[in-house]
């Protein structure tokens, strides 16, 4: 059981962040717009650009990019490799031709989610 002030800290603070995401969710969500239509004018006039204003910032846009094809790499059949014997198998990652890596999920941060009602 956490110890109460733990939970008033965090009750506090999710009560703190429900309460910002009222005040300024529309504004956000605006802010949102705007950068996607940014974004797609860059896209469309093919380059990034910056916009500059003395005294306050600077608003600087990048435009979607596809994806560029590097190159072409062999790839290994793991369900025929794993189906050779163990001999087989060994004889490949003894050559160097093969070699077995750590495959691992991606790591999860957390996330928070807040609903106004």
């Amino acid at each position: 059981m956490p110890a109460p002030a733990s939970h008033n800290a965090r009750r506090s603070s999710a009560k703190d962040l429900l309460d910002l995401e009222r005040k300024i969710g529309a504004d956000r969500a605006r802010m949102e717009d705007l950068k996607r239509g940014l974004r797609e004018i860059a896209t469309d006039q093919g380059e990034n650009f910056k916009e500059e204003f003395a005294g306050e910032g600077v608003v600087k846009v990048a435009g979607r990019k596809e994806g560029a094809l590097k190159g072409i790499l062999p790839v290994l059949d793991a369900e025929q490799f794993l189906g050779l014997s163990e001999r087989r198998r060994q004889t490949l990652l003894d050559s160097g031709l093969v070699r077995m890596e750590e495959q691992r999920s991606g790591t999860f941060y957390g996330s928070v989610t807040i609903e106004v009602f």
